[in-house]
């Protein structure tokens, strides 16, 4: 399918200073009303979501992409995988990690998506891509939005949940996603190792991007560690809890 290569990392490294947020502030509105509700069952993905337009992502178009429960987008085929894997990772299948790790939605929580060009939702992406790139000339025509909401973890016996999300945006010719990390209180299912009681130990969660054929790949500092718990506590664009890439390009530019 693609050849895909990836992305412009922009901002600033986790050490630095960052702005206070609150959930309202930091996540794109979601939810039963306005969303389209992903299977419960353990281990799945969405249905194919028909793109309602050609996204360019990473040199290549895309018509279509998966959200799936474990806390990835996958743009050739769902990717059956809950175990977490360090990136790089050869899958021949370009995803973005969000949070990828072992969600158990009959637990606790739901996983929600929706595309949209909702004139309030592309002002705010307008805004948001503006700010980051400082590219004034910038204006949003689709978003796409996933949402894992209050999400458990396999072999919980706790209280303790997930809330993060995924927003994707572009004007037809740049295409930038935003990881918001609103409430991380686990890392790890129990087949993993981590503990029933507190989700953390064993195998943690990953938190990055990986292309096609992992040439070109970004893994988020503290993934596959302990520290990846305080992922909501970091940024790269001085905003608490989110990290913005840009997702459209052929070649690396990381910093």
């Amino acid at each position: 399918m693609m050849d895909l290569v990836i992305l412009l990392f922009l901002g600033m490294s986790t050490a630095s200073p960052v702005s206070a947020s609150s959930s309202h502030d930091l996540l794109y509105p979601y939810g039963s009303d306005l969303d389209t509700l992903c299977p419960v069952e353990v281990y799945e993905s969405s249905p194919r979501i028909n793109l309602s337009v050609t996204l360019p992502l990473f040199g290549e178009k895309c018509s279509y992409l998966y959200v799936d429960n474990n806390g990835f987008l996958s743009f050739k085929d769902p990717i059956p995988l809950w175990t977490p894997r360090p990136i790089p990772l050869s899958l021949n299948n370009p995803f973005l990690a969000v949070y990828w790790a072992d969600v158990y939605t009959p637990k606790a929580g739901n996983i929600y998506y929706r595309q949209s060009r909702d004139t309030g939702l592309l002002a705010r992406a307008t805004s948001d891509i503006r700010n980051y790139t400082h590219d004034q000339n910038f204006q949003a025509q689709w978003v796409f939005v996933a949402t894992w909401d209050h999400v458990a973890y396999y072999g919980s016996i706790s209280n303790r949940v997930n809330t993060f999300q995924a927003v994707l945006i572009t004007d037809g010719n740049s295409t930038y996603t935003l990881y918001n990390y609103a409430d991380i209180q686990w890392t790890t299912g129990t087949y993993h190792g981590g503990d029933s009681s507190t989700g953390l130990g064993g195998t943690p969660a990953v938190a990055g991007f990986n292309n096609a054929d992992s040439t070109s790949y970004y893994s988020i500092p503290g993934s596959m560690t302990p520290a990846i718990i305080n992922i909501s506590s970091t940024s790269n664009v001085n905003f608490t809890g989110r990290w913005f890439f840009e997702v459209d390009k052929s070649e690396s530019n990381l910093s």
